[in-house]
């Protein structure tokens, strides 16, 4: 009988006698690898097919489905909305690193799942039907200043500080974040003269108390900090 493999990990089971004078390589690359890989590993997940990702199963080779860690990245911008990534329906502990634009959603091919905003961390965990939460989504460096000296996209949930006024900032799209999740733009006194202009990202928009706008101006005579909350549709309200 050949070598089989575990249902959930895919790890080598040898047949006693099977791999005389050879297994060496099975034990390091099938067994040792896979369960570092298990324990320990990081599988970048980079492609997608509208909107969706499926992880790799391999059974006794580095695969996707079996990482300790998943970082979710969108290098082509290829999501256009929620992402969604499945994996298979075997009970398996997920830390999800969410670093794309959008909300991530990990789930089972027919089960239900657990989204992760962009720009946080998640703890999932796959019973064998369902993903389910094992914590709260967090941000891996809350509180940090991110300098914008650019312009560009501002990254939502964490401080971004404004270091020039000469060029616009796009705020994410709201639906790229959970409803009432905020972000806060703050703007150094040095820079305050500058008046720089927030733009909403497509036809989100910019709503306060008199009504919706497409931009704030943040003005030099009043506050140099300003905090936004998405409705997680296409609105971020002062």
């Amino acid at each position: 009988m050949a070598t089989q493999y575990t249902s959930i990990l895919k790890l080598a089971l040898p047949v006693q006698g099977e791999l005389t004078g050879t297994w060496g390589d099975t034990v390091n690359d099938e067994l040792t690898s896979m369960v570092e890989e298990a324990v320990a590993g990081r599988a970048t997940i980079s492609s997608w097919a509208s909107n969706s990702h499926t992880l790799t199963v391999v059974e006794g080779a580095s695969s996707e489905s079996r990482a300790a860690i998943l970082n979710i990245t969108d290098p082509s911008t290829s999501l256009t909305g929620t992402g969604t990534v499945v994996c298979p329906t075997q009970s398996k502990v997920y830390m999800v690193e969410n670093n794309t634009v959008r909300t991530i959603t990990v789930k089972t091919s027919a089960g239900t799942g657990i989204s992760i905003p962009s720009g946080l961390v998640g703890l999932v965990f796959c019973d064998g039907i369902n993903v389910k939460s094992a914590m709260t989504p967090v941000l891996d460096n809350a509180g940090t200043v991110v300098p914008q000296t650019g312009g560009g996209a501002l990254i939502a949930l964490r401080t971004n500080e404004l270091r020039d006024g000469n060029t616009g900032y796009t705020l994410p799209l709201a639906n790229s974040v959970s409803v009432n999740q905020t972000i806060t733009i703050t703007l150094p006194d040095e820079f305050k003269t500058s008046e720089p202009v927030i733009t909403r990202a497509g036809s989100d928009t910019i709503s306060y108390s008199g009504g919706t706008d497409t931009s704030i101006t943040i003005d030099s005579g009043s506050s140099v900090s300003i905090t936004l909350t998405s409705d997680g549709v296409s609105d971020w309200g002062l």
